[in-house]
């Protein structure tokens, strides 16, 4: 059974794989502040690639404390990749060179979403052959949530239907996701040795996306008001769910809301639409706060640190739904942290010094297009381009305190292979 893709985004990303304490009080967003022309190569950094398991795809989708990756790949000689139909793709975590196949619940199909620093895995697998796991939203029954404990692959179960999928992971192993329940609805859950229906506003769906270490979940769920959450769809609402409850986090005026993202201290951001229907980035530390944008009509933060700066990214000119550059949000002002030559940007995460990774079109090109499009290392002002493994693409997903950045580059091979990497940026 397939259903239509609930992922809450109002702006979509084609070409960009698919992820001190806070002050008392918000201050309000300042001017936004326009980047210099500061880019180039980082000059002391190592790329690894991290091969495949058969097959000339793979993906890095996480990294720990440690350094150990965590990502799929395919499989089988001659597979291309592990996108739609029914591959045979498997979980991995790499660790000091060497790949690991988690393998599966049953099936030919296992994705790792999430690494903890205990070395713990949470994923989705097929149960049984001839399905697959289309990870954001879109239910293939036959599709379940793990976690490997590094040794055993458990299944996490559902909410009584045939469909779970895990978008979070915490420290301690409690995972967080959406499930089909017994009466065919869509609901987030949450998994600490038992799953746990996370209910609705009042609609009939609810999606989880993050959660923190102490448990409380964040993400989308519909209201009376709406079916679905959608792109865009009135009546959809971010919420946090703790403990039982779930809070209503409301919008910035208009109809419809989602959160991303929850930092240890509760906050959280995600994107709002405006009661003109624009949408813009939000923080929300007990009210909902609007991040601006870079001049543009649609903003969205994807990432927050336990310091509350937030990255993201948005357009820069109003009417333009594309040529958005990433950002950092910190105490007010909305940062520019332009491109490595090209025409956009998109922040994927950021650590705990400000230091923002994603991916920025090069020279004159797109990353929605055709040219090249590569990983970035935003730091202390500069944008650093990590480069590729040979190929014109590459993108950062991923890092950890060590300065290791994970995610996927093409090879430049002919076949178009696509492998896992790591970057491992030098001081």
């Amino acid at each position: 059974m397939k259903l239509p893709a609930l992922i809450p985004v109002l702006l979509t990303r084609a070409g960009v794989p698919l992820v001190a304490s806070w002050l008392a009080a918000c201050d309000p967003v300042g001017s936004p502040e326009r980047p210099g022309p500061e880019f180039g190569r980082v000059a002391n950094v190592t790329t690894q690639d991290l091969g495949t398991l058969g097959g000339s795809f793979s993906q890095a989708v996480a990294v720990n404390a440690s350094g150990v990756v965590a990502g799929f790949s395919t499989v089988t000689a001659g597979s291309a990749g592990c996108g739609g139909g029914a591959p045979v793709c498997h979980a991995f975590v790499w660790t000091r060179g060497t790949l690991r196949d988690l393998g599966t619940l049953g099936g030919s199909f296992s994705q790792a979403i999430a690494i903890n620093d205990a070395g713990q895995v949470a994923g989705n697998s097929t149960t049984r052959t001839g399905h697959s796991c289309p990870h954001g939203g879109v239910v293939d029954l036959g599709c379940h949530a793990f976690l490997w404990d590094g040794r055993t692959m458990r299944d996490l179960g559902t909410l009584g239907g045939d469909f779970s999928e895990a978008t979070a992971l915490t420290p301690t192993g409690r995972v967080a996701g959406f499930s089909i329940t017994g009466s065919g609805a869509l609901h987030g859950f949450f998994w600490d040795g038992a799953m746990h229906d996370l209910g609705t506003l009042g609609g009939p769906t609810s999606i989880a996306y993050a959660v923190d270490a102490a448990g409380r979940v964040t993400g989308a769920s519909t209201t009376p008001s709406g079916p679905f959450c959608g792109v865009p769809v009135a009546g959809c609402h971010a919420f946090s769910w703790n403990r039982g409850t779930m809070r209503d986090l409301g919008t910035l005026g208009g109809a419809h809301s989602t959160a991303l993202a929850i930092n240890p201290a509760g906050l959280i951001t995600g994107t709002s639409t405006l009661a003109s229907g624009v949408a813009h980035g939000f923080l929300w530390d007990g009210a909902m706060h609007d991040l601006g944008t870079l001049g543009g009509d649609f903003s969205e933060g994807t990432a927050i640190n336990s310091q509350g700066q937030v990255a993201g990214f948005s357009n820069t000119t109003l009417g333009v739904i594309g040529n958005p550059h990433a950002f950092l949000w910190d105490r007010g002002t909305l940062r520019d942290l332009g491109t490595l030559g090209g025409v956009d940007s998109y922040a994927t995460a950021i650590g705990e010094r400000g230091q923002v990774i994603g991916s920025s079109a090069a020279a004159s090109a797109t990353c929605t297009g055709r040219g090249p499009c590569h990983a970035f290392l935003w730091t202390a002002g500069v944008m650093h381009d990590l480069g590729t493994l040979g190929g014109s693409f590459s993108s950062a997903l991923a890092q950890n305190q060590r300065g290791q950045v994970a995610g996927w580059s093409e090879t430049g091979d002919l076949s178009g292979a696509v492998h896992a990497t790591l970057w491992t940026v030098n001081p």
